[in-house]
């Protein structure tokens, strides 16, 4: 699943390729019921045909297409999700945006759940509160104060820190990483977290936030920018699939373990 560095990598490319060109047509492909929902996608066609996408910006791990016809499309990719800008239709493709000026924007979905909200200038002031997205880990007002806020439950760490309605833009990746760089241990309850380890953990948060973005995400499997590219953080990761190779700070190896039905990842050793 994209996460929110890879979200916002997609988000950056499609503002600065489709920002300003004009919708001509939205072809559907199979499955349109779970990409729209309870929407009349011929109502759709009607209110976007003729508009000009005058924006392109993240919300949690939503994907927002803001049109001059005053709506907003939401696209979240789920699972296996991917936005594409080529001539060609891509395999699995579960709806095309046909843009003039050549290239159209393809949304391509292999297990079919990637979800497509519409939402009027209106309504969608209230975008984030009714979708009950948490305070946004990759926004520079993301203060320690804020993972003071998150922190107070008795969960498990991991639980927490992925809780898009507590925390958004962590996804399983980020939180492992995360956990290994601040020497805190997957297995502790939040609230059991000193003020020196959550100063620690919030400092180490922005700094793998900010590195994964630069190097545009982590591609394992289907996570692909607009143009095709991966991702380049992978070749960073200390502790996230690398179970039973040894821990690049003291040769221990790396464990692996289920919580919350969640694998995590991290060092006996450096991390208590």
């Amino acid at each position: 699943m994209p996460e929110g560095p890879e979200v916002q990598s997609i988000v950056t490319d499609l503002h600065n390729l489709i920002v300003g060109r004009r919708i001509l047509d939205l072809v559907t492909y199979d499955y349109t019921r779970r990409l729209f929902g309870e929407i009349d996608v011929d109502c759709l066609r009607d209110k976007t045909a003729g508009s000009k996408i005058v924006g392109v910006t993240r919300r949690g791990k939503n994907i927002i297409l803001q049109l001059s016809s005053d709506v907003y499309l939401a696209i979240h990719l789920r699972m296996t999700g991917q936005m594409f800008l080529r001539s060609d239709v891509p395999k699995y493709c579960r709806l095309t945006i046909k843009l003039d000026g050549g290239e159209d924007l393809h949304l391509a979905d292999v297990r079919t759940f990637a979800t497509c909200e519409v939402w009027d200038a209106k309504d969608f002031e209230t975008f984030e509160a009714q979708k009950k997205i948490g305070v946004d880990a990759l926004s520079p007002s993301f203060s320690l104060r804020d993972l003071k806020t998150v922190l107070q439950s008795k969960r498990l760490l991991p639980a927490v820190l992925l809780d898009q309605t507590k925390i958004s833009g962590l996804g399983n990746i980020y939180v492992n990483e995360c956990l290994f760089e601040s020497g805190i241990h997957p297995l502790r309850k939040a609230n059991n977290l000193s003020c020196d380890e959550i100063k620690k953990l919030h400092q180490v948060i922005v700094k793998i936030l900010k590195k994964a973005i630069e190097n545009r995400g982590t591609t394992f499997s289907d996570y692909r920018l607009p143009g095709g590219e991966i991702g380049g953080f992978q070749k960073y990761l200390k502790v996230f699939r690398r179970d039973g190779e040894p821990c690049v700070k003291c040769k221990q190896s790396i464990k692996r373990k289920k919580s919350g039905g969640r694998s995590v990842f991290y060092c006996s050793n450096c991390q208590i």
